[in-house]
């Protein structure tokens, strides 16, 4: 189960959060990057509090499993 959550939180990783950080890096230097921003930053956050669950679940699953 700690794998499968690894692997939850690598795909949203690779899947969500870099696609957003290589479409973000792509708009600068247009000229409206508060607004690149504002469109980026909402989805981002989610991604990556769904992430940081995985892997803190992750996380913790190994170590309840190494000390049990």
């Amino acid at each position: 189960v700690a794998a499968v959550c690894a692997l939850v939180g690598h795909l949203i990783t690779s899947g969500g959060n870099v696609p957003l950080n290589n479409a973000l890096e792509a708009s600068k230097g247009r000229g409206d990057d508060r607004g690149a921003r504002t469109g980026f930053e909402g989805r981002w956050t989610a991604l990556h509090a769904l992430r940081t669950l995985f892997a803190t679940a992750a996380f913790v699953l190994v170590a309840v499993a190494a000390t049990g």
